[in-house]
């Protein structure tokens, strides 16, 4: 490069310079025969973080939990774990003195509870003939929700019963619900003891634990030919990381409960598709050239991520109308056009 030629491009430099060290601008009719070429950027509303570790979930409060009334003796379950199950389906016999005393104080009380439901009801159309007292009729209403109550208690559970065998002190079992089994305790069940937990597909999730600066724009995962949206991100944090789970799990992801999987999020935010050669460093930051008409500028951008020979990133400006419509970067000779704004080009 001449001298003469390397004064114009300097004296060029003062006029277009701004302000802003970021934005510096030059006006390709002053680089000479430079190879010039531009590419078109992409818009994008979604780009691809680090991979994050993730675990198929039973998701809290989702699933049905049958809790044993008595100490049981022996259980039987009648299938395997993580079985789907139809509601009603036998799962389990449990055993035991204990269980049987239960049942039959179930019968005493449902068969109190028809007697007096008996009696309510026939007194209670004495009761608006002025037949019987007031005090006679409250007497009947408290005796008759005492044994409502008290049958009740036991009736929620034995709702579940499908066979009594007595001679063996023995109830068989059947699911509350259509779900996933999942055994109780593994050794002895005492009374207040989970017999089993039913769960839901519904409620079957993928739990992820994502960087708490990026929470907030987390909008999928993907994993395998799977694609999840993000139902809910917890506002409580453990260190650097924040819970977030998936909607449920769609048929095609055949994952098992406690399953690890590695997963791709994606997080909402408007950015550009840049190819890696139109990228430049400068004063640790990253810039690229957009081509506004006849002019160079340099705009600063921020690295999202990297995708094969594109970055996904934002451009920041001072002047909006930069990146209005169609933005334009260069991608060849890049190098050179920044030794020049540096003031670098030989004579």
């Amino acid at each position: 490069m001449s001298l003469k030629s390397y004064l114009f491009i300097s004296f060029s430099l003062l006029i277009f310079k701004s302000a802003s060290a970021s934005e510096l601008k030059i006006n390709v009719a002053t680089l000479g025969d430079l190879e010039l070429s531009t590419e078109v950027v992409q818009m994008v509303e979604h780009y691809p973080g680090n991979q994050l570790k993730a675990k198929v979930e039973v998701m809290p409060g989702r699933s049905f939990t049958l809790k044993s009334p008595a100490d049981v003796q022996q259980t039987e379950y009648l299938v395997s774990q993580g079985q789907t199950l139809k509601k009603n389906q036998p799962f389990a016999i449990i055993r035991g003195a204990e269980v049987f005393h239960y049942y039959t104080e179930y019968q005493i009380k449902k068969s109190l509870y028809t007697l007096v439901e008996s009696q309510f009801k026939s007194n209670r159309a004495l009761y608006s003939q002025k037949v019987i007292d007031e005090q006679r009729w409250i007497d009947i209403t408290q005796a008759y929700y005492a044994a409502q109550l008290a049958y009740e208690e036991y009736e929620h559970f034995f709702e579940h019963l499908i066979e009594v065998d007595e001679k063996q002190d023995a109830i068989t079992l059947g699911s509350p619900i259509e779900g996933i089994f999942l055994k109780g305790s593994e050794l002895n069940i005492n009374a207040g003891d989970n017999i089993a937990q039913f769960v839901p597909k519904a409620a079957i999730r993928l739990k992820v634990a994502v960087p708490s600066n990026k929470a907030n724009n987390l909008s999928y995962l993907t994993y395998s030919n799977c694609k999840l949206e993000v139902a809910q991100i917890e506002s409580v944090s453990s260190g650097a990381y924040v819970t977030a789970w998936s909607t449920p799990l769609p048929e095609k992801c055949t994952w098992r409960i406690g399953e690890e999987v590695t997963a791709m999020p994606f997080y909402t935010e408007i950015a550009y598709r840049i190819p890696k050669s139109a990228v430049f460093s400068w004063d640790a930051a990253q810039y690229v050239f957009v081509k506004q008409d006849t002019v160079l500028i340099s705009l600063q951008v921020n690295l999202l991520s990297s995708d094969a020979g594109y970055y996904i990133a934002q451009i920041q400006q001072a002047d909006a109308s930069v990146t209005e419509g169609t933005i334009e970067v260069l991608v060849s000779s890049v190098s050179a056009v920044q030794g020049v704004l540096l003031g670098l080009g030989s004579e």
